[in-house]
């Protein structure tokens, strides 16, 4: 914490689509705001990424995002990567239950600060106890956990204040120290390359931006087959039908149009199993669709499409774009 298509191309609705694609991948990463079970004498990688799983920032739509304070994010060297291409390994003293939770605690309430600038718009401060943040991170090494969540919580704060220059380096630092750590298909790492992959997006970069949605589903695909218990499917699929969402930007923009509509009907249909007919997450798929299909000339079927956005539309940015969109239908 997701941008993250976000808008309807009419003058009155630029926040429209926002608002319906975020919600998809709220859902998903509201969903790894779990307990931090105490560190103690647990193992290093497990007790890490448990604590980095509670401490996403939740900013709007997003999963957690943060920056070093003073490392420098443009370097050769990947986060947990040294120079010589072996992975650095925490360096804390697990072995010392208490400085662990002292260590915690801080670290926890720097975020907490954050969370709490960033409601009362005081941005500069957020984006200060986020860098906080990952100074105290570093305690546990440039390849934990922590310090990845807190990469992510800065990144989106950025992203929230248009810095996407600034985010996508540490997006990108992220995701490769929980690839390592998480798993290459785990739900928060997926979270972080869409991301990034929305970030690059945003930048104008299509092309980027669309190898790495493409990978991002194809790892869905190997988590949907292996990750079968408790909520994770519908979890899954909440993520799926977001990243399709974003995804059919890109293909638009790179000129793919059977491409991106097969992936917005697919985002439909995932949304509208998971949640039904009447849902207003259905807002985004079906006003992307109806601009999709008006521009290739299919005027009914954008008119229908236009139509039953606006029957389960709740929020009044969202009515008056597709008040807008119906307008330009015709």
């Amino acid at each position: 914490m997701v941008a993250f298509l976000r808008r309807l191309a009419t003058a009155s609705s630029p926040r429209l689509l926002a608002c319906g694609t975020n919600s998809l991948l709220a859902t998903a990463r509201s969903s790894l705001l779990t307990r931090i079970p105490p560190l103690g004498r647990r193992s290093a990688p497990a007790a890490l990424l448990a604590a980095a799983s509670s401490a996403a920032l939740g900013l709007g739509a997003s999963i957690a995002s943060a920056e070093p304070a003073s490392a420098d994010v443009g370097g050769a060297a990947t986060a947990g990567e040294q120079a010589d291409g072996q992975y650095e390994r925490p360096i804390s003293k697990f072995d010392d239950p208490e400085y662990n939770a002292r260590m915690l605690q801080q670290w926890r309430s720097h975020i907490a600060a954050a969370r709490d600038m960033f409601a009362r718009k005081d941005f500069d401060g957020a984006e200060e106890s986020l860098k906080l943040a990952l100074e105290e991170a570093e305690h546990w090494g440039t390849a934990s956990g922590p310090f990845a969540t807190s990469m992510l919580n800065l990144a989106q704060l950025y992203r929230k204040r248009g810095r996407h220059a600034d985010a996508a380096p540490l997006l990108q630092k992220a995701f490769y120290v929980l690839e390592q750590n998480a798993g290459p298909n785990n739900k928060v790492t997926l979270l972080a390359l869409i991301d990034l992959a929305s970030t690059l997006y945003e930048q104008g970069e299509a092309a980027a931006a669309k190898e790495r949605f493409d990978d991002a589903l194809q790892r869905l695909d190997a988590a949907q087959v292996h990750q079968v218990y408790a909520n994770a499917p519908e979890a899954l699929r909440d993520v799926r039908a977001g990243c399709l969402l974003q995804a059919a930007q890109a293909e638009l923009k790179l000129g793919e149009t059977a491409r991106a509509e097969a992936q917005l009907r697919e985002a439909l249909s995932l949304t509208e199993e998971r949640w039904g007919a009447a849902s207003p997450r259905l807002v985004a798929p079906c006003a992307e669709l109806a601009r999709l299909l008006l521009a290739a000339g299919r005027r009914d079927e954008a008119r229908e499409m236009g139509e039953r956005a606006a029957r389960v539309a709740t929020h009044p940015a969202q009515k008056a774009g597709l008040a807008g969109l119906l307008k330009e239908i015709g």
